[in-house]
């Protein structure tokens, strides 16, 4: 491995370290408003859906006959094996289904 090229990626080891830990540090030390409190039990269900809203559009139809079957199969039950396997079986069966 190339020595800028090395150095380059311990250094980002070393900051994303120093994020961390202060982070961890500095919530020790900040109590949080209300709204931040509620702001962040929200940002794990934004970042899902950052994450994976491309995909399913880049998938079309099936990508999004998937999302809707997943939501619905979440909403009725609250199992996510069951609502990943049934949302897959969707992008299968409607792949298959389209010419």
């Amino acid at each position: 491995m190339r020595p800028d090229l090395a150095l380059t990626i311990a250094g980002m080891a070393v900051i994303l370290f120093l994020m961390w830990a202060g982070g961890f540090w500095l919530a020790g030390r900040v109590q949080p408003s209300p709204m931040v409190k509620h702001s962040l039990r929200l940002l794990g269900g934004v970042a899902l859906v950052a994450l994976t809203a491309p995909a399913v559009v880049v998938a079309g139809t099936p990508g999004v006959l998937s999302a809707l079957m997943a939501v619905l199969v979440m909403r009725r039950g609250g199992n996510i094996l069951l609502t990943m396997a049934l949302a897959l079986l969707t992008v299968h069966l409607v792949r298959l289904a389209m010419p």
